[in-house]
């Protein structure tokens, strides 16, 4: 090899939120390395985001090839919690009318948290989505005539392996992992016991077990972004599968000594 030309871009995304090279052209970084520097080329992006990375590579005699590899920069995003309750965490399998907050039958245990957890740089920029190839360039100056005028990346050559090749990262706004934990202790911080994934991803999660000597818990879930970072949060369950104990009925009159026979109220005392 002679020299390595160096191209750095920031991905954007199209129209469908698949992220592309918008100028392939107008690179934010460029840098000429020559076969006998022996230094590594350095690059530090100036904002969160996904970016291209695409490498020349030329010998003495103009040969060349193009490669391509993928990069996620983001020092400043966070996994947070939406509160609101249209995205609250509850416990789904629970009854409706105690506000997800009672159950009877203590076999099994559903959580759900839609759109609970978020990372919104991620979502807002789908810095996850699938990335395009990067778009050929000059290709009609070299229909014209002019040998080796395209510029493309080589075949075999783009970014297909590592954690953020071109397929899209499977998320759920932005979270790529989710953890769980059944909590019978009702414990007040959060539990160092082995959690369980959530595989395949999803924003709920379904335990069946045996706790028919519990009367409350918590489960906890916990989400990761791509980059690590972490948030977690937890619903409160209580459980009560005795059925209802009913006291002994009276019956009294509404008038008393009156001429209205037919005229009277039951009474029940309802111990449970």
């Amino acid at each position: 090899m002679w020299q390595y030309y160096l191209e750095i871009f920031k991905l954007s995304p199209d129209p469908y939120g698949r992220l592309v090279e918008v100028e392939p052209l107008k690179p934010i970084h460029t840098q000429l390395i020559s076969e006998t520097d022996l230094h590594y080329a350095t690059y530090t992006p100036k904002e969160p985001g996904m970016y291209s990375v695409l490498l020349e590579t030329r010998d003495m005699a103009n040969n060349s090839k193009i490669a391509r590899r993928l990069f996620l920069y983001d020092n400043v995003s966070r996994v947070e919690i939406d509160k609101t309750n249209e995205h609250k965490i509850y416990i789904s399998s629970a009854t409706s009318v105690s506000g997800y907050l009672w159950q009877a039958f203590p076999d099994v245990i559903t959580v759900v948290w839609s759109g609970h957890f978020v990372n919104k740089i991620h979502r807002e920029n789908k810095l996850l989505n699938e990335v395009l190839p990067y778009p050929i360039q000059f290709a009609e100056v070299e229909a014209d005539g002019i040998l080796s005028s395209r510029k493309y990346v080589f075949n075999g050559l783009d970014d297909q392996e590592g954690m953020r090749s071109i397929s899209q990262i499977t998320n759920f706004n932005g979270i790529v992992r989710f953890e769980v934990y059944l909590d019978v202790k009702n414990s007040l911080n959060l539990p160092n016991d082995t959690w369980k994934a959530v595989s395949p991803l999803a924003e709920n999660f379904t335990f069946q077990e045996s706790l028919f000597d519990v009367t409350k818990l918590k489960v906890w879930v916990r989400a990761y972004d791509v980059m690590g970072n972490s948030a977690y949060d937890f619903a409160e369950l209580k459980m009560d599968g005795t059925p209802p104990v009913l006291g002994t009925p009276d019956f009294k009159t509404n008038i008393q000594n009156g001429t209205y026979k037919y005229c009277s109220r039951g009474h029940t005392n309802l111990v449970r």
